[in-house]
């Protein structure tokens, strides 16, 4: 079973493929996830995972398919980013994120709305979502798991 841990920076978890840009990172491989496609074949990966990552990322389109393309169809897509809407201050106070997140961002990708062929989006599934209060300072965060829709 082959799963992905991205933007693992200082995380490194046991079983996966961490993926960081930084050197100073624990990661076992060094990408820059924005522009360098994952160099694994299509529908070799079990499981990706993206916990506090995506807020960091500009090109989210070109990362949500590249790992779309990698996703064994029947992988899952967990990702885990702060909600901007139950807690702005945290969202908006680090200044390293770029792109803020609401229960309803994730729908984007799938093919309920339109436009996600306009920009070029893989299909995605949502298998669940939901939101949760997961650190010690009661910052809330939406989780997302995700299948492609073949």
């Amino acid at each position: 079973m082959k799963k992905l841990n991205l933007g693992c920076g200082m995380k490194h978890l046991d079983g996966f493929i961490n993926i960081d840009v930084s050197e100073e990172s624990k990661a076992d491989l060094f990408l820059d996830l924005e522009r360098d496609k994952l160099p694994f074949e299509d529908n070799t990966v079990d499981h990706i995972l993206a916990k506090d990552f995506l807020e960091h990322i500009t090109n989210l389109g070109f990362l949500m398919n590249e790992c779309w393309r990698v996703l064994h169809p029947e992988g899952v897509f967990e990702i885990i980013v702060p909600n901007v809407l139950v807690n702005p201050s945290f969202a908006f106070s680090d200044p390293t994120h770029v792109r803020f997140f609401t229960s309803e961002t994730f729908k984007y990708f799938t093919n309920r709305y339109h436009w996600f062929k306009i920009y070029r989006f893989k299909p995605w599934r949502l298998i669940s979502q939901g939101t949760w209060k997961a650190d010690k300072y009661g910052n809330s965060f939406i989780h997302v798991r995700m299948g492609k829709k073949t």
